[in-house]
C-alpha cells in the first residue's frame, strides 16, 4: 500500500515518530497523534473497553489501547469523533463506552450503515 501512495505522488516520511532508538511502541503511539492531529475527524472500529479510564489532553493522550487513544486525542483537540462497536463489543449501549472531554456518546444515524455508531457530542 505504501508503494501504491508513493507512486500515486505521496510523502512518505519513514522515521516521523522517531528514530529506531525510540521504543515501537512510544514511535506507534506518536504516529497515531500524528495522523489525528492531521484529520478532520477520527472514525475507530473498536472491539473492546480501555483496560484504564482515558486521561486526556491537547497535548497527551493515555489510554488503554491505540484506538480508543486516538479518540481521546482527536475528542480534545475538539474534532468529530465516532466510534464503531465490532467483535465482543457489538451491540454495546452508549453508556457502556468511556467519554471523553465531558461529551457523551449518541446514535450515530438512526438506520442504515451507521445505525451501529456513536458519535461524541460535546
Amino acid at each position: 500500500g505504501v508503494a501504491v501512495a508513493v507512486r500515486c505522488g505521496a510523502s512518505v516520511r519513514w522515521w516521523c515518530a522517531g528514530s529506531c532508538s525510540v521504543p515501537a511502541r512510544q514511535r506507534l503511539a506518536a504516529r497515531s497523534a500524528v495522523a489525528v492531529r492531521a484529520s478532520s475527524a477520527v472514525v475507530a472500529f473498536v472491539d473492546a473497553l480501555p483496560a484504564s479510564p482515558p486521561v486526556v489532553s491537547a497535548s497527551w493522550v493515555s489510554c488503554g489501547s491505540g484506538s480508543w487513544s486516538s479518540l481521546a486525542l482527536a475528542a480534545g483537540l475538539g474534532l468529530p469523533v465516532v466510534v464503531v462497536p465490532s467483535g465482543g463489543l457489538a451491540g454495546v449501549s452508549a453508556s457502556a463506552l468511556p467519554v471523553f472531554g465531558g461529551g457523551r456518546w449518541v446514535a450515530a444515524a438512526p438506520a442504515g450503515a451507521w445505525s451501529s455508531a456513536f458519535r461524541l457530542a460535546l
